[in-house]
């Protein structure tokens, strides 16, 4: 019955009544999940209810309830608690391990069923999931979902520099300026003309790389 009137509620736009209806379903049924879900998705761009939105859609992923549509908001959800977390003056590897964990394990969720995504909602997931594995140092793991990223957006700049980081790292020095110079065709950062440069050291162009050097200095 909250449920119901939760929906009611819903349908008409008066979100705090929605939202008073799905938590006393939840309460009057701990194990009902369509409540669990619903809140999450009133509570989400709530500050205030923020962490009950994180609370309820973990408990559709877990429940197989929604379970990839619940990843896919947790995703953003982890995105923003990460950025935050980062900004933090005082921070442990320990601390930012648990976020990173957070939101690898709902990319994987919301990755199960990649068909019932958009392209863009691809291009965002496999982006946090490949950055994730970057910082356990899984590099080819990174490197084939950063390259689905640019299959998706063929002009995400920060893919391209992030192939073309791992492709120095992998010793294809030819490969990596290509995936640099596209790049920095797009974005005009700095640390792009830094990887050109970079690898056209390693490519024995000593004249171009120390003209990118001194374009950066």
């Amino acid at each position: 019955v909250f449920y119901q009137k939760g929906l009611i509620y819903k349908n008409k736009n008066d979100k705090f009544k929605a939202q008073e209806m799905f938590r006393k379903a939840i309460y009057a049924n701990p194990d009902f999940a369509p409540a669990y879900f619903e809140s999450a998705l009133l509570a989400m761009n709530d500050d205030e209810y923020y962490y009950e939105a994180i609370s309820n859609f973990e408990y559709c992923m877990n429940n197989d309830y929604q379970s990839h549509v619940a990843a896919k908001h947790l995703v953003k959800i982890h995105r923003k608690e990460l950025d935050r977390a980062e900004e933090q003056q005082y921070n442990t590897e320990e601390t930012l391990k648990y976020y990173y964990d957070r939101l690898h394990n709902a990319a994987e969720k919301a990755l199960e069923k990649e068909e019932e995504l958009n392209n863009e909602e691809k291009t965002f997931i496999y982006y946090q999931r490949a950055i994730c594995l970057m910082m356990e140092d899984k590099h080819k793991e990174a490197q084939r979902d950063f390259e689905k990223v640019v299959s998706f957006d063929s002009k995400n700049h920060k893919a391209l520099y992030e192939l073309s980081w791992l492709e120095n790292e992998f010793g294809n020095f030819k490969k990596s300026l290509e995936y640099a110079q596209k790049a920095y065709g797009i974005e005009k950062d700095p640390e792009y003309l830094a990887e050109i440069a970079f690898a056209k050291k390693n490519l024995a162009d000593y004249k171009g790389a120390i003209e990118d050097y001194n374009t950066l200095f």
